[in-house]
C-alpha cells in the first residue's frame, strides 16, 4: 500500500486504505485460463479488474499470456479500468520452493493490452536497486488501461 501511495502521490496511507476498503465491494474467484474467468458470457462485468503478479504465475508462453489478458478483459464493462502490475522475473519463491514465472517485457505487455481491446492511459516503471532472495526481478511495471 505504501508503494502505491507513493506512486499516486498520497501522503496519508491510512486514509487511502480506508477509501479503498469502502470502494471495493467484491472480490470474485476466477480462472484466468477460461474465456469468461468467472463463469459465462452472461456473468457480471466489473468497473475495475486488477491483476497483480497473477498471469506470470500461470502463463507458459507469450500466446498464453496474451490470451489470459484477453480473458481478463472480458470481465470489464465498456470504459472499465484494467490495472496490470508486473514484475518481470524467471521465478518467485514461496518458503523454500522456487515456482515458475513467465517473464515479459514492457513492449510485449503493451501490445497484449492493446490486442485485448484496452487503451493504456498510464504506465509506471520502477527500477529496483536492491536484490531479494524470493524473486529475480529488476523492475516493476504498472499499466493502467481502459476497455474501449
Amino acid at each position: 500500500m505504501k508503494y502505491v501511495c507513493e506512486l499516486e502521490g498520497h501522503q496519508n496511507i491510512v486514509d487511502r486504505e480506508n477509501k479503498l476498503r469502502k470502494a471495493i465491494t467484491d472480490v470474485a474467484y476466477c480462472d484466468i485460463t477460461k474465456q469468461y474467468p468467472v463463469g459465462t458470457s452472461d456473468s457480471p462485468r466489473y468497473d475495475c479488474v486488477l491483476t497483480g503478479f497473477c498471469i506470470e504465475a500461470v502463463a507458459n508462453s507469450r500466446q498464453q499470456w496474451a490470451q489470459y489478458v484477453k480473458n481478463a478483459s472480458n470481465l470489464l464493462n465498456s470504459g472499465g479500468w484494467f490495472v496490470q502490475i508486473s514484475m518481470p522475473a524467471d521465478y518467485y519463491g514461496v518458503g523454500d520452493k522456487r515456482l515458475h514465472c513467465f517473464k515479459v517485457d514492457e513492449k510485449f505487455l503493451l501490445k497484449s493490452l492493446k490486442d485485448a481491446g484496452l487503451v493504456v492511459e498510464k504506465t509506471y516503471h520502477t527500477k529496483h536497486t536492491t536484490t531479494c532472495n524470493y524473486m529475480n526481478y529488476e523492475f516493476t511495471m504498472v499499466m493502467i488501461a481502459r476497455k474501449i
